[in-house]
């Protein structure tokens, strides 16, 4: 059976594959001459070896350390030179590993199933259980995402997109999201990846404009199927933040978003509505009678829970606003942690959807590096070493070599090369 441990070790055996290509990728736009050759997982941060003709460029690597930085996606990254064994300079690039999420959708998902159709995974609740949100079921046709801004609002409808996307064929369902907000309140680094899941009809709708054309689509979307008598392929519409939709100068999309949401699942349509301002929303008559579910975040006071749960006691403003929600439904409010997808995961993700072409045959293994000799079985505690060929991750074994020289170590469990998927989304590409 693939456990939980396998599971967390080919999600970091990716990573690590991931940030090789992308320190290669930084080291050759400035053209410096190193490759990746493995390296060490520790405690707080994972160090990369750099192998090649460096002695003229040290000075240059240095310099590279801010596009290091924006490449990895962390706050620090150290350059530490190391005692050579040969002419070549040896140098390790040290990165700190950020925290952690405490339920990685991708964990999460096999604990869920068997899922019903058209569900989307969100969390975890206080008795181990995943939370879902079954859009079949007429008491989720259209759910409404409340939370004070940093709750996790994104994150969740992040997790959900992701989860209705790996659970869902193509033909059976289709995805839009929609930002509304401001230029300086989108939450691009969140939302861009999604357009490469292959169940977004389009790229996300940035801003009042955009969601000016999507909401005249999904007009003529719905009344095209009530003609034609039609409820699939399932529609499922992520709103990052309704509140600019429902401001009077914008009354045509207040009207088309009543309508979607009053006659929208009779075809097949949903949505789901995120927003830090939940009086804006259950404050009009027509959206609350067609909410069918609440997730609720921290909320600022009393009033504010009240108003986003419709429960007197729900005590949402006692949340602590990482990440943690209120699942109301059938009157009850139920606690759970929201799921998260990590950028590396969700490349993962999309290279597993997209990967459709057989694998080559090889009767062994080859590559142009030279080899590299491995040290006895560390002690324990001690850093976890990996080796990187320019292609994959492989892990060293936990006994010597045979015969002197002899090069051992042990593929993970799938042996995931980067030459196997297509071409990373722009959204992952970092120049």
């Amino acid at each position: 059976m693939y456990n939980t441990e396998e599971r967390q070790q080919d999600r970091l055996q990716y990573q690590l594959e991931m940030q090789s290509h992308q320190i290669e990728r930084v080291l050759s736009n400035h053209q410096v001459n190193a490759q990746v050759v493995g390296g060490s997982i520790k405690p707080h941060a994972v160090s990369f070896d750099l192998h090649g003709q460096l002695a003229m460029g040290m000075e240059k690597i240095s310099r590279l350390k801010d596009d290091l930085i924006r490449s990895l996606g962390t706050t620090a990254v150290n350059l530490i030179p190391t005692s050579p064994k040969s002419s070549d300079t040896h140098v390790q690039v040290e990165v700190d590993t950020a925290e952690s999420p405490p339920v990685p959708l991708l964990d999460l998902m096999p604990i869920a199933e068997p899922l019903p159709p058209l569900s989307g995974v969100i969390g975890l609740d206080e008795n181990g259980r995943a939370v879902t949100l079954d859009f079949s079921a007429p008491k989720t046709s259209n759910v409404l995402l409340t939370g004070e801004s940093g709750a996790g609002k994104t994150t969740l409808l992040r997790a959900l997109a992701a989860s209705l996307a790996i659970h869902t064929r193509q033909s059976k369902l289709q995805l839009i999201i929609i930002a509304p907000q401001s230029q300086d309140e989108i939450p691009y680094a969140e939302l861009d990846p999604l357009q490469h899941l292959p169940s977004m009809l389009t790229r996300p709708y940035y801003g009042i404009e955009e969601a000016t054309d999507a909401f005249n689509f999904l007009s003529d979307e719905m009344a095209y199927r009530h003609d034609q008598r039609m409820n699939t392929p399932a529609l499922i519409i992520m709103l990052d933040e309704v509140s600019p939709l429902l401001d009077k100068q914008v009354a045509n999309l207040q009207t088309q978003l009543i309508e979607l949401l009053q006659h929208g699942s009779k075809v097949g349509i949903h949505l789901v509505m995120g927003t830090r301002e939940p009086e804006t929303a259950v404050n009009n008559n027509a959206i609350r009678a067609n909410i069918h579910r609440r997730i609720v975040g921290r909320s600022q006071n009393a009033q504010q829970s009240q108003l986003a749960t419709g429960l007197v006691k729900a005590q949402a403003e006692y949340l602590l606003g990482q990440g943690d929600f209120l699942d109301v439904h059938h009157g009850k409010a139920h606690y759970f942690q929201a799921a998260s997808i990590s950028d590396y995961d969700l490349h993962m993700t999309l290279r597993k959807l997209y990967r459709d072409r057989p694998r080559p045959l090889l009767a062994q293994s080859f590559s142009p590096r030279p080899a590299i000799e491995v040290e006895e079985k560390p002690a324990k505690n001690a850093p976890q070493h990996f080796i990187f060929d320019g292609h994959s991750i492989s892990q060293r074994y936990d006994t010597p070599p045979q015969e002197e020289g002899e090069e051992v170590y042990a593929p993970f469990p799938f042996d995931i090369s980067f030459d196997d998927m297509p071409p990373p989304p722009e959204a992952f590409v970092y120049n």
